[in-house]
């Protein structure tokens, strides 16, 4: 005979008491090695709506598994927000599925005015205490208006990295649609950039590599951020030059922690992307910006 029941939806509810069952974090992605996973548009993501300020605390959906690996507070492994910018730089706002878009202007923008994704202190520790580590990082986001590149230094978006322009000191950069280290150096593991060009519409871009190729650096000069506008040592590089997209998800892993390889964190996580970004019924399915960039130049 069949047994019917009532389900209880306690949004925000927290059960502290160990003896009661777990309920799983199923987001397909995270394991042993997570050390974050930013997502706007989850059920848990904070801020759930509006555009976060200068200090905010954004919410890392790996706290639990980075906590484990870190052996530090989960509290201690969140992003931070961290905003410079003015009006005439760049303007914020959350699209319908909840995607944090950002418009930068390529004509009136300020050198070291910017909107990064700052990761934790206890996550640049944990790489600087294992430099020789494999290390995975993607992004997800739609490009509304690409960055612009003639000669130079490439405009830069984030990455893991010392705070100089000494190639040695790179571990996973995304500069202008590319991703070092780039293949031939002894550091690159591999990437995917999908499509293979910066250009308006989706894309789906990751890097790995193992390890620094020269001095580790320390943690006042290890630039761990991803985001907008004209940050640190890039500064001269993005000014006028700077990418507008909307960010949906930015996710980095430990991958000599989770005993994974390259290919299979890779396929694993582009078939999420399809699923949610590309299939008709996914979550971000169809999301459209906030914010023209054309009406910002």
């Amino acid at each position: 005979m069949a047994k019917n029941g009532l389900l209880f939806d306690l949004p925000g509810a927290a059960f502290t008491n160990p003896a009661l069952p777990r309920i799983p974090d199923n987001y397909p992605l995270l394991n042993k090695g997570s050390l974050m996973l930013v997502d706007f548009g989850h059920s848990r993501s904070n801020p759930a709506t509006g555009v976060p300020g200068n200090g905010a605390t954004i919410t890392n959906l790996a706290s639990k598994y980075a906590a484990k690996l870190l052996n530090v507070d989960p509290a201690l492994t969140h992003p931070t927000m961290v905003r410079t910018d003015q009006a005439t730089d760049m303007q914020l706002a959350r699209t319908a599925k909840g995607g944090l878009q950002c418009v930068v202007s390529q004509v009136n923008d300020a050198a070291n005015r910017y909107a990064i994704l700052r990761a934790a202190d206890a996550l640049k520790n944990w790489v600087i205490a294992n430099p020789d580590h494999d290390y995975y990082m993607h992004t997800i986001e739609r490009i509304e208006r690409p960055s612009i590149f003639t000669t130079g230094t490439q405009p830069a978006e984030g990455g893991i990295h010392a705070a100089s322009s000494a190639t040695a000191n790179y571990d996973i950069i995304f500069q202008h649609g590319l991703i070092r280290p780039y293949p031939g150096q002894a550091t690159f593991i591999g990437q995917r950039l999908s499509p293979g060009v910066p250009a308006v519409g989706l894309q789906f871009k990751n890097g790995a590599a193992s390890a620094f190729a020269g001095t580790v650096p320390t943690l006042a000069n290890l630039l761990f951020y991803l985001g907008w506008g004209n940050y640190s040592s890039f500064a001269g590089a993005n000014l006028h030059k700077g990418r507008s997209s909307t960010l949906y998800q930015w996710y980095v892993e430990d991958l000599t922690a989770s005993t994974l390889l390259y290919p299979d964190v890779d396929a694993a996580a582009f078939a999420l992307y399809t699923k949610d970004w590309l299939t008709e019924g996914g979550r971000y399915y169809g999301d459209d910006r906030a914010l023209d960039p054309a009406a910002f130049l």
